[in-house]
């Protein structure tokens, strides 16, 4: 006789709303794949040059974009690397937003290095 428990009470995860370090990851990585690879015409081809440099598929970006997969730390760091940022620049908020303005600013540095990265002496 089979038994069946149906959901127990618990919320399955397509029920639930992304986390929010989700929401930061994916506009981090937007913002960042447009100012790399803003010389591709589509965001698919954007999304495709990252997944390639990356080392992983393009439907995996398309996902963590979309927040619908939450990455994990190996593939952090390989995104933070093609995009060179730290992996914790990713998951800051706003991180993106000032790095994208500071680099759009400064016509003779467009490359700003991540604030995790700037050594004082």
């Amino acid at each position: 006789m089979p038994v069946a428990f149906g959901n127990m009470g618990r919320k399955s995860k397509k029920d639930r709303p992304p986390a929010i370090i989700q929401a930061v990851l994916a506009d981090n990585l937007l913002r960042l794949r447009d100012l790399k690879f803003g010389h591709l015409t589509t965001a698919t081809a954007r999304n495709k040059a990252l997944a390639v440099q990356a080392g992983t598929a393009l439907s995996q970006v398309q996902r963590i974009l979309d927040q619908k997969l939450a990455c994990g730390v190996d593939m952090l760091e390989q995104l933070a690397a093609v995009l060179e940022v730290s992996p914790c620049d990713l998951i800051t908020p706003y991180f993106a937003r000032s790095h994208v303005s500071e680099s759009r600013s400064s016509a003779e540095n467009p490359k700003n290095p991540s604030p995790s990265r700037i050594t004082t002496s």
